[in-house]
């Protein structure tokens, strides 16, 4: 899932998920202005797509996983961040 929010944020892939920091959404200096907005759910169903947890995992990342400077080293990064 965070592989695939990476491919999204470069352009790798084409998505139909609204990836919105919470910087755009206000000018608030905040702890969590790098960080995407989670989707607006109404239900709890909601909250089991994909399009969620994606955002959601990617969140948790650390900043230096999230700037990676290309795919591999994001891939790598990821997985030693996992099995730690």
């Amino acid at each position: 899932r965070c592989i695939y929010i990476y491919k999204c944020l470069n352009g790798l892939i084409k998505h139909h998920i609204k990836l919105e920091t919470h910087h755009e959404c206000h000018q608030l200096n905040t702890r969590n202005k790098d960080k995407f907005r989670l989707p607006k759910v109404t239900r709890n169903w909601g909250k089991q797509r994909i399009s969620y947890h994606a955002v959601n995992d990617y969140n948790t990342l650390s900043k230096e996983i999230r700037n990676s400077h290309n795919i591999q080293s994001f891939k790598s990064k990821l997985f030693k961040y996992l099995m730690h």
